[in-house]
């Protein structure tokens, strides 16, 4: 005699809640049920883990959200590390000055510790700013240098002040 086993009905946000907490641990089993556990919800890691695979495009959808909010995280951790770090920084210069003066350190050894935490500084400070999507690296370019790399390449660069009442001119169809 066999007996059946009785399948419980998920919604439709308790299915996407548990596909968000698979994206969240990057599918980590363990974290994963931690997290469930946590957020009290009942749902077999098993079972969401077969929606993973059965409902992709909900899950994408899912798993970009969970990433944006994840990356946000990260970013606020590395911009409070960043300055925690230029805390640090600050503190040690103060207590370096001291030890300085009462002759208790090798000024050769100033260079290493403040390249040491400028380097953390900088590192959290990049992170921070990628993770937040600010751009991480400046370019500065004059508009010549443009213009110059522009013709190198063989575009032809046409100067000149357009008139309000005048259409511009239709860029010729591109080529196959």
């Amino acid at each position: 005699m066999s007996t059946a086993v009785e399948q419980r009905e998920y919604s439709e946000a308790e299915r996407r809640q548990g596909m968000a907490v698979y994206a969240f641990v990057s599918g980590s089993e363990k974290r994963g049920v931690a997290l469930l556990e946590e957020a009290e919800l009942d749902i077999p890691w098993g079972t969401i883990r077969s929606w993973v695979q059965r409902h992709r495009d909900e899950y994408r959808q899912a798993k970009a959200e969970v990433d944006e909010h994840a990356r946000s995280l990260m970013a606020d951790t590395h911009r409070r590390l960043a300055n925690l770090a230029m805390e640090n920084e600050e503190e040690a210069l103060r207590q370096l000055a001291d030890l300085l003066k009462e002759g208790k350190i090798d000024k050769g050894e100033l260079p290493k510790v403040l390249q040491s935490l400028g380097i953390t500084s900088g590192i959290h400070t990049e992170k921070g700013e990628l993770l937040s999507g600010h751009a991480t690296v400046r370019v500065g370019a004059d508009i010549g240098d443009i213009e110059a790399a522009l013709e190198a390449a063989g575009v032809e660069v046409i100067t000149g002040e357009a008139e309000d009442e005048e259409e511009p001119p239709a860029l010729p169809p591109a080529a196959p």
